[in-house]
């Protein structure tokens, strides 16, 4: 019996752009699984075609021949010890630089730039919704007395205001001296008869008090 031939394309890796991210839909669970995928499909079909069809072609082979028991058993051991088993292929780690996000095998020393992270923005979102207004906080102790301000600028002269009413008559004064009494002051010794004869006598006394009155 001929046995089937691996069909599955393990070419994953060498099919990628040579930048990932450029490839439409890519994203760093596909590029994962991409790493893994030659390894699993092999693995799948060593364990779900090839050793079905080998365990097939055994048991044909020793119906017709007769073998060892020893070999028989240890062909039955190796199997269940899953010795044919394919193995698992090398995982994938990313990291973020700070400008890329970057992969490598693990336990490699050499970290290999995927995404550019300026590329990830998004577009801008709407505004959000006004949140409601907090509750008030407590009352803040009072601040330090500042210091006095400089003098304000001098401000325009306002209108005169109208005039005021008339103010109430004042009290009659003392009355004064009569010129008799001055002359007695001044040490005139007749009557006040003699007084008004001697003004009388005085020529042109009384053109004189008019011109000064």
């Amino acid at each position: 019996m001929a046995l089937t031939q691996l069909a599955a394309d393990v070419e994953n890796i060498s099919k990628l752009d040579n930048y990932p991210p450029d490839d439409v839909g890519m994203t760093s669970a596909i590029l994962k699984s991409r790493f893994d995928k030659g390894s699993v499909d092999i693995k799948t079909f060593i364990n779900g075609t090839l050793i079905p069809q080998l365990d097939t072609e055994l048991a044909d082979k020793l119906s017709e021949t007769t073998l060892d028991s020893a070999i028989l058993t240890a062909l039955s051991e190796a199997k269940d010890s899953g010795v044919f088993d394919g193995a698992d292929g090398v995982a994938v780690e990313l990291q973020n630089s700070g400008t890329y996000i970057q992969w490598r095998y693990v336990g490699g020393t050499t970290w290999n730039n995927l995404v550019l992270l300026s590329t990830l923005k998004g577009d801008k979102g709407d505004a959000g919704a006004t949140g409601q207004q907090g509750i008030q906080g407590v009352q803040g102790i009072q601040g330090a007395k500042g210091d006095t301000g400089s003098q304000g600028i001098k401000g325009i002269q306002g209108a005169t205001g109208s005039t005021g009413a008339t103010g109430a008559a004042g009290t009659n004064g003392t009355n004064g001296k009569t010129a008799y009494a001055f002359a007695q002051d001044g040490g005139y010794t007749g009557t006040e008869s003699d007084f008004n004869a001697d003004l009388g006598a005085i020529s042109g006394l009384k053109s004189v008090l008019e011109a000064l009155l």
